[in-house]
């Protein structure tokens, strides 16, 4: 940088301004520099998000919060080193109702949480079914979009004040055939939202973080060569992927003691399969924070 010499008659005007203008055009220079710079990291790091595969994943669900969760799902978790998601209706816990199979309590559902399971919301009341139903048998809604919110935060608050997953919401019963039901669920404060269908295995960007499908399995427990058959028939050759399969541990065959051998030991039999194709058995937020951008 030239300084001027005010001793020095030489120095006129026209130098002082064509110095700085040079100085002005250096730091325009470094300043277009910068900002290119910055322009190639952002870029880059798109261009990493974009091509970046996260491992593959998978996710079980149980529905409800019954009691063969506690008595038949908990040991699996024990034993297989493996967490299994549970979407409990709040009031159910809550309040402690007696159901003719039994709810887990609270103290029950934080002991599955010690051990690795992920307790997340089922709604408040289990809204959608013959009890709370949004819609009457002639398509009326009879809930409004207020009465659903109300429920859903109450549920939410519940899964804060009990330190688990209350990101993550399991739409209970018939409420996902609500086209509303997403943006309900996001002014409720949930991140990501399950539903039930197809597909079952995501790929990273590719879906809606609040109509996240899951694939039905109660129908197949029973025969392991079907659950086989709908592993392979949704992963093929991926290479990355989110599967998130469905089951409800509160259904009629849990109730029958033969049955129950049969669908556990199918059940571990699958988180074998899964594993030994490289699938890793994760909770709902673990897989959340790789596959949803």
């Amino acid at each position: 940088i030239i300084v001027a010499d005010t001793s020095n008659s030489t120095i006129t005007n026209v130098d002082l301004y064509a110095n700085k203008v040079t100085i002005k055009a250096t730091i325009h220079k470094f300043k277009v520099i910068d900002d290119n710079q910055k322009r190639i990291d952002t870029l880059e790091e798109k261009v990493f998000n974009y091509n970046y595969k996260p491992p593959k994943m998978a996710t079980l669900i149980d529905d409800d919060g019954f009691c063969y969760f506690y008595s038949h799902l908990l040991p699996i978790i024990k034993e297989m080193n493996v967490p299994i998601t549970s979407p409990n209706v709040a009031r159910y816990a809550v309040e402690h109702v007696e159901s003719e199979y039994g709810v887990m309590t609270w103290e029950q559902l934080e002991e599955c949480a010690l051990y690795g399971a992920e307790i997340c919301s089922h709604s408040w009341n289990n809204i959608g079914g013959t009890k709370y139903p949004i819609f009457d048998e002639q398509g009326v809604q009879v809930m409004s979009d207020e009465e659903i919110l109300y429920d859903f935060i109450k549920s939410r608050n519940t899964m804060k004040i009990h330190g688990v997953n209350s990101d993550c919401l399991v739409y209970p019963n018939a409420s996902d055939a609500y086209e509303k039901i997403g943006e309900i669920a996001k002014l409720a404060g949930y991140k990501y939202c399950f539903t039930g269908g197809v597909p079952p295995v995501h790929q990273r960007g590719d879906f809606d973080p609040y109509w996240i499908s899951r694939f039905g399995m109660d129908d197949k427990l029973l025969d392991f060569n079907r659950i086989k058959n709908v592993i392979d028939q949704y992963w093929g050759s991926k290479d990355s992927g989110w599967m998130v399969l469905k089951i409800h541990t509160s259904f009629a065959d849990w109730r029958d003691a033969e049955k129950r051998t049969i669908m556990v030991d199918n059940i571990k039999q699958m988180i074998n399969y899964l594993r030994n194709m490289g699938v890793t058995f994760v909770t709902a937020e673990v897989a959340a924070r790789e596959y949803i951008v």
